[in-house]
């Protein structure tokens, strides 16, 4: 499942307060990461407790840290997941002076691993026109590049050009303070290399890049309850379903299973290249099976229903029902049966 950005929001503070607030629109859904981008331009980089209010259970990402020292730049990462759906705020409120020019940015991302939801991250510093955010090393050849960029020391600049590769969000002014942030979608695993932002003119700054992790299994859920699933290669592939009750799934090559279910209590399955299964049922029925390489099929039904299976080379069918047990055996070559059994 690919990384999509399902809102951002900033805000400034030009430091007349400790603490510096923002507020998403209504769109987080439950099941969403966000990541908490907090950065400042003076004082430590110790001041920068974690986030407050949101989903809560804020980690932060360290290896994402960009610290210029002090007096310089700071960036700070911080990850949770969306727990409540709707708007959200989230608060950070800096110790020490704390009189500082500040920013706190939110990126409510779906589609992400939310147990492990960093691939890799890095942090660093430097001064001049050229903002270079530094590789770092996904494992996953679909993680999604976010690179961060801060001024430092009361010094800021009109604007930033982003890297050329990426895609920027959004540019931040307060006083000395001048931040800006862009994404890509990364096509390969390993070190992605650095990424350069130019600055309009001359600053300290500090830089974050950090690669997240999208969700494994290529499984969508919409909310009448569908389940879209896809498994390549020898993938397996678990498909659930609720609500509406209807669960699509497919494998490629060797994957495990494709299964159709209603509430109608019809439900379909096939195996890829060595079987295949079709089973109809009334409303309680139910299918069970697994296909291995020589073809084996087991079906189990309640009520009654017709039984449709092929098994391939030297597969075999048991089918078992309401008072009744049939098993058809193929070999060498494959066949085709049909069973009808009525409940007793």
């Amino acid at each position: 499942m690919a990384v999509g950005i399902r809102t951002t929001a900033t805000q400034t503070n030009s430091g007349s307060s400790a603490t510096v607030s923002v507020t998403t629109d209504a769109t987080p859904e439950v099941g969403d990461v966000v990541f908490a981008i907090h950065a400042n331009d003076y004082y430590a980089e110790s001041d920068m407790p974690a986030p407050t209010g949101g989903p809560g259970g804020w980690a932060e990402v360290t290896a994402a840290r960009g610290d210029a020292g002090s007096p310089g730049a700071h960036i700070k990462v911080w990850w949770a997941e969306v727990v409540s759906a709707g708007a959200m705020t989230v608060s950070v409120t800096e110790t020490g002076s704390a009189n500082e020019e500040k920013c706190l940015a939110l990126w409510v991302l779906s589609g992400v691993d939310t147990t492990s939801p960093v691939d890799a991250a890095a942090g660093g510093s430097g001064s001049g026109t050229s903002v270079v955010a530094p590789s770092c090393s996904p494992t996953e050849d679909d993680s999604y590049l976010i690179c961060v960029a801060e001024s430092g020391g009361g010094s800021s600049t009109p604007s930033f050009t982003p890297p050329g590769s990426m895609t920027e969000r959004y540019e931040l002014q307060q006083g000395g303070l001048s931040n800006t942030a862009a994404f890509e979608q990364l096509v390969a695993s390993g070190a992605t290399g650095t990424r350069t932002f130019t600055a309009a003119s001359a600053i300290p700054y500090a830089v974050s890049s950090f690669a997240v992790r999208a969700a494994t299994g290529g499984v969508a859920r919409d909310l009448d309850g569908s389940v879209d699933a896809a498994a390549s290669a020898t993938g397996s592939l678990t498909a659930e379903r609720s609500l509406i009750g209807q669960a699509v799934a497919s494998a490629a090559l060797n994957g495990s299973l494709v299964a159709a279910r209603s509430l109608d209590g019809v439900s379909a399955a096939s195996a890829s290249a060595t079987s295949e299964l079709t089973r109809s049922v009334g409303f309680d029925g139910a299918v069970t099976g697994a296909a291995g390489a020589a073809g084996a099929v087991i079906v189990a039904r309640a009520l009654a229903g017709g039984v449709v299976a092929v098994a391939a080379l030297t597969g075999s069918l048991t089918v078992s029902g309401a008072g009744h047990d049939i098993d058809l055996v193929a070999s060498l070559a494959p066949r085709r049966w049909v069973a009808t059994l009525e409940a007793q």
